[in-house]
C-alpha cells in the first residue's frame, strides 16, 4: 500500500464522538503485522485527527453517552463524514494506477478478508480487525499497486546493457568460457536483486515525501545507476580473466545500497518520534485507553498492544541495522578481493571471497523475514519485478537474433566477373538461414509461453518461502540467458558454414577467370584446408593461400560475404602489415603452430586497442592460425552442447517455481498432470543433449541443420500437451467416486448380504402364513358371533 492510497480518518459523526482512527485502506483491511516500508504522514494525518478530535472530547464530557449502533448504525464500514472530505478523488485515482501496469493474474481477496454481508449490507463487527488510532503504521509501499513503478522498469534495463555487452565481448567455445559467463551472471543477478529486494521492502514512494529525504533517495538513486553503466564495461575484464574494476564496482553497489537503507532508517525513526510526541501532546494515554472508550470497540484493546508498539519500531529498526551491516561486510569483501596476489584466471581465495559476500546478504534477507517484523510478501510486486526481469532476458535475445541477422543479412553472396562484373550479386539468405532464424525466435516465444503459463500474482506462502522462491530464479534466469546467447552464436555458425559450403562446392565461380584456377577441381580445394590444422594465408604456396585467406575472411564476417580472391588477399596483406612485415608474420604462424594459440597476434597489443577493434583482430588471428574445416564444425559445436540442456534446466526449475507458489494448485490433478508433462519433456531434452555431447567428430549437414529445429518442436509439443491439460482441466478436477473394495472382500460381503436377505425372506413367509391362520381364525369367530346374536333376536 502506497502513501497515496491512505488517507486519515475519524469517527466524527457528531459531537459526543471521541473514537479516532488513523489511515486505513480503502477496503477497511489492514495488515496484522507491521510492515517498514512506508511510515504515514503524521504531520498531514495525524495531527489532523488529533485536531478534529480535541474540541469534540471536551463537548462530549457534558453530553450522554451515545452508544456505538446509535453513532455507526452501518457498522464500522459506515461512512464518516471526515472520510469523504479526504477521499482521494477520480483524478488521483487515475494518476495513480497509471504509474504500474500489473503483469500477473491476481486474486481479489477482499470479500474474504471482509467476511460475510449481514442484512442490509452492513458487516459483522466482530468478523473485522477495526484500526487502532494510536498506532503508526509502516506499510508497504508496493501493495497496492500490484505492478513496479517506472523507475523500477528503468533501472531494470541497465541490465540488458550488462547482458548485451557480455554476450558480444565473450566467445562461448569452452566450458571455461561458459563456468565465467555463468558466475558473471550470477553476481550481476545478486546485485539486482538486492536492489529490487530494497525496492519492495523500503523504498518509499517520492509523493508526499519531505523534499530532503526525496533528494537522498533521488542522489543515491543516481549514483546506483551510474555504477550499473560501470557494470557494462566489466565484461572486457572476465575475457582476459582480470576483475580488478569489477569487485571494485561491485563493492561500491553494496556500499550504496547500506547508503540508502541508513537513509530510510533515520527517515523511519524521525517520523515515529515526531509521531510520538504528536500522540503525547495531545494527551493520547487519556483518550486511547479509557473503559468508556474501549467499550465501544467491536474488540477490545488493553494497553500490552501500546507496549507492543514500541517493541515492533525496535524489530523494525533492528532489520535495518542487520541490513546495513551484512551490504558492509559484503563491500568489505569484495573490495579486499583486489588485494589478493593476482594469478591467470578465478582463483580459490578470490571465489570464496565472493561467495562470503553474498552469503551474509542472503543470510541477512532470510534472518529479517523470520523476525515475523515484516508485511507479507505475498501481496507485494516482487513476482513482477521478477517477471519483468525474465521479460529482459528474452528481450535480449530478440536483440541478439536480430543483431545476427543484419549483420549476415546479405547472406552468403555469389560474385562472378564472367555473370556482368563483380557488382552483379545472387544468392541471398538459403533456406537454411531462414529454418534458424525461424527456430530461435519461435524458442524463445515457447520458453516465454511456458512460463506464463500457470503464473499467479500472489504467492500464499510464508515471506521466508518466498524469499527462497524468488532465490530459485537465479537458476531460471541464467538458463535463459545461456540460451539465448548460444541461439545467436549458432546461428552465426550456420550461416558461416553454409557460405563455406558453398565455396568449396564451387570453388571456381570465386576464382580468377584464368586456367590455373579455373582448371582447380573442388576435390583439390577442399582437402588442403580440411587435413589437420589449415593452411595459413600466409604460406609460401600461392594457390592454397589465396584459398585460405577467402575461407578466413568468410569465418571472420560470419558468411556474410564470400570475397573474392583480391579481396581476401589484400585483407591479408593487411595483416602482415599489422605484424610487422612478412619476416615477423611466420614467426606467428611458427609459435601459433607449436602452441596452439589463438590469439597470437592479438595478445601484442593492448586489450584497450584491440577491443574498438575486436573484428579485425579475430580475423588477424585466424589468418595466422587458421582452423581447417573439421575443426572450426567441432569448435563451434560447442554451442549445441547446452542448448538442450539449458531448455531442459528452463522447464525443471519452472516446475519447481509453480509448484512453491500455489498451495492450492497443488493439490489439482490437473496441475499435477502439467507439471509431470513438463518434466517428461525435459526429460527428453536432455537425452537429446547426451547424444550431441557423447558424438565424436562433426555431426553431418542434417544434424546441424535440423538441431535448432528439434529444440523448438519438443518445446511446442509442450505447449500443446498442456493446452490439451487445460482443455480437459474441469473434466480431469472433477471429483471422483470412491474405489471399490477387493473384489474378493466384496464376494464375502455379498454372500453374506444373500444370505442374511434370504434369511429375512424367509422369516416374511412364515410370518406371513401365521398371518393368515390368525385372521382365518379371527374370520370364523366372527361367523360364530354372529349367529348367536341372530338367534337371540
Amino acid at each position: 500500500m502506497t502513501d497515496e492510497n491512505m488517507a486519515p480518518s475519524a469517527l466524527t459523526d457528531g459531537p459526543n464522538s471521541r473514537i479516532t482512527h488513523p489511515s486505513t485502506t480503502s477496503s477497511g483491511y489492514r495488515p496484522d503485522r507491521v510492515n517498514m516500508s512506508t511510515a504515514i504522514d503524521l504531520t498531514a494525518s495525524q495531527e489532523r485527527m488529533y485536531t478534529d478530535s480535541e474540541p469534540n472530547i471536551a463537548a462530549s464530557e457534558a453530553s450522554p453517552k451515545v452508544t456505538q449502533a446509535d453513532e455507526h448504525p452501518g457498522g464500522w464500514d459506515a461512512p464518516k463524514p471526515l472520510e469523504k472530505q479526504v477521499q482521494s478523488s477520480p483524478h488521483q485515482d487515475c494518476q495513480q494506477q497509471s504509474d504500474s501496469i500489473a503483469l500477473l493474474p491476481r486474486h481479489s481477496h477482499d470479500a474474504l478478508r471482509s467476511g460475510p454481508l449481514e442484512q442490509g449490507g452492513s458487516r459483522n463487527p466482530d468478523q473485522l480487525n477495526p484500526p487502532e488510532s494510536h498506532d503508526m503504521l509502516l506499510l508497504s509501499s508496493n501493495e497496492s499497486s500490484h505492478a513496479p513503478g517506472y523507475s523500477d522498469l528503468f533501472f531494470d534495463l541497465l541490465f540488458a546493457a550488462c547482458l548485451n555487452t557480455y554476450s558480444n565481448a565473450v566467445s562461448l567455445e569452452r566450458f571455461s568460457n561458459v563456468a565465467a559467463f555463468l558466475g558473471y551472471f550470477t553476481a550481476i543477478w545478486w546485485a539486482w536483486w538486492s536492489q529490487a529486494y530494497f525496492d519492495v521492502r523500503y523504498r518509499r514512494t517520492m509523493r508526499h515525501q519531505p523534499f530532503l529525504f526525496n533528494s537522498c533517495q533521488r542522489v543515491i538513486r543516481a549514483a546506483v545507476l551510474g555504477l550499473w553503466v560501470a557494470f557494462s564495461t566489466t565484461p572486457s575484464e572476465f575475457s582476459r580473466s582480470s576483475f580488478t574494476n569489477f569487485t571494485l564496482i561491485y563493492g561500491s553497489s553494496r556500499m550504496a545500497l547500506a547508503l540508502d537503507h541508513a537513509v530510510v532508517l533515520l527517515f523511519d525513526v524521525f517520523r515515529w518520534r515526531r509521531g510520538q510526541s504528536l500522540l503525547h501532546a495531545a494527551g493520547g494515554d487519556d483518550i486511547y485507553h479509557s473503559d468508556d472508550e474501549l467499550s465501544r470497540l467491536p474488540s477490545q484493546r488493553t494497553t500490552a498492544r501500546r507496549v507492543a508498539r514500541n517493541d515492533d519500531m525496535a524489530a523494525i529498526v533492528r532489520t535495518h541495522l542487520i541490513s546495513i551491516a551484512s551490504l558492509v561486510a559484503s563491500g568489505l569483501f569484495w573490495i579486499l578481493s583486489r588485494l589478493l596476489p593476482r594469478s591467470n584466471g578465478v582463483t580459490a581465495p578470490l571465489l570464496v571471497m565472493w561467495i562470503l559476500g553474498v552469503a551474509i546478504e542472503a543470510a541477512a534477507q532470510i534472518l529479517n523475514e523470520l523476525s515475523d517484523v515484516l508485511s507479507p510478501l505475498g501481496k507485494g510486486v516482487l513476482p513482477e519485478r521478477l517477471v519483468l526481469f525474465g521479460l529482459i532476458i528474452l528481450g535480449e535475445g530478440f536483440t541478439g537474433i536480430a543483431e545476427t541477422l543484419n549483420r549476415i543479412s546479405p547472406g552468403a553472396k555469389l560474385r562472378n566477373e564472367a555473370l556482368g562484373g563483380a557488382a552483379i550479386e545472387s544468392g541471398g539468405w538459403s533456406g537454411d538461414t531462414i529454418l534458424q532464424a525461424v527456430s530461435c525466435v519461435l524458442i524463445i516465444i515457447l520458453q516465454f509461453g511456458g512460463y506464463f503459463h500457470r503464473a499467479t500474482g500472489e504467492i500464499n506462502c510464508a515471506s521466508v518461502t518466498i524469499v527462497l522462491w524468488a532465490y530459485i530464479h537465479v537458476l531460471l534466469h541464467m538458463s535463459s540467458a545461456l540460451l539465448v546467447i548460444g541461439l545467436k552464436k549458432i546461428l552465426s555458425f550456420q550461416n558461416t558454414l553454409n557460405a563455406m559450403s558453398k565455396f568449396f562446392n564451387n570453388p571456381t565461380i570465386y576464382l580468377p577467370n584464368t586456367p590455373p584456377w579455373q582448371d582447380l577441381p573442388p576435390e583439390q580445394a577442399f582437402q588442403p584446408y580440411n587435413d589437420g590444422d589449415g593452411t595459413s594465408p600466409l604460406s609460401t604456396s600461392g594457390m592454397l593461400s589465396g584459398i585460405s585467406a577467402i575461407i578466413s575472411v568468410i569465418q571472420s564476417n560470419d558468411g556474410a560475404n564470400i570475397p573474392t580472391l583480391d579481396q581476401a588477399q589484400k585483407m591479408v596483406a593487411s595483416v602482415v602489415g599489422l605484424a610487422g612485415g612478412s619476416a615477423q608474420a611466420q614467426s606467428l604462424v611458427a609459435q601459433a603452430n607449436a602452441s596452439d594459440a589463438s590469439n597470437a597476434l592479438s595478445s601484442r597489443f593492448a586489450p584497450s586497442l584491440v577491443l574498438p577493434f575486436k573484428s579485425f583482430f579475430e580475423f588477424a588471428d585466424n589468418v595466422v592460425n587458421p582452423d581447417s574445416i573439421n575443426k572450426y564444425t567441432v569448435k563451434s559445436l560447442f554451442q549445441f552442447k547446452y542448448i538442450y540442456v539449458a531448455s531442459a534446466a528452463y522447464l525443471s526449475v519452472d516446475i519447481v517455481i509453480k509448484t512453491m507458489q500455489s498451495s492450492r494448485d497443488r493439490k489439482l490433478r490437473s496441475f499435477r498432470w502439467a507439471m509431470a508433462l513438463r518434466f517428461l519433456f525435459a526429460c527428453v531434452l536432455v537425452l537429446l543433449q547426451v547424444v550431441f555431447t557423447v558424438f565424436d567428430g562433426a555431426p553431418s549437414t542434417a544434424a546441424l541443420d535440423g538441431a535448432l529445429a528439434i529444440c523448438a518442436s519438443v518445446l511446442l509439443a509442450e505447449l500443446i500437451c498442456q493446452q490439451i491439460v487445460d482443455g480437459l482441466q474441469s473434466r480431469i478436477d472433477r471429483p471422483r467416486a470412491p474405489k471399490q473394495r477387493h473384489s474378493k472382500l466384496n464376494w464375502s460381503h455379498s454372500s453374506i448380504a444373500a444370505h442374511r436377505q434370504a434369511q429375512s425372506n424367509g422369516s416374511a413367509s412364515v410370518s406371513d402364513k401365521d398371518g393368515e391362520e390368525s385372521i382365518e381364525m379371527v374370520t370364523q369367530h366372527n361367523r360364530a358371533d354372529a349367529s348367536k346374536q341372530h338367534s337371540s333376536h
